[in-house]
């Protein structure tokens, strides 16, 4: 199941997803009746996260988690950051660029 996805047990059921509102407060919010597929669980939950699975910016982001990221040295881990950083400013990220 993709993270963040959960399956309500009361009625006929339905999958549903948590986020914390503007107050701070845990919310959930149904996302997809008991019939909905695999498939679409993941599409649904990447629609709400804003990041496509497969994207660039999906890439980039399972990049910086890996091995092979932390392997770098830490200046090109330095580097990624700032690029990073500077890109949040600009309202823009790595896959957007």
């Amino acid at each position: 199941l993709p993270k963040n996805c959960y399956w309500d047990k009361s009625g006929k059921g339905h999958w549903y997803t948590n986020y914390v509102d503007d107050d701070g407060r845990r919310r959930r919010v149904k996302i997809a009746g008991a019939k909905a597929t695999l498939a679409d669980l993941h599409r649904l939950i990447e629609e709400q996260d804003g990041v496509l699975m497969g994207s660039f910016e999906w890439l980039a982001d399972e990049f910086e988690k890996s091995p092979q990221f932390k392997e770098k040295s830490k200046a090109q881990r330095k580097d990624w950051a700032y690029c990073k950083a500077i890109l949040s400013k600009l309202g823009l990220s790595i896959g957007a660029l």
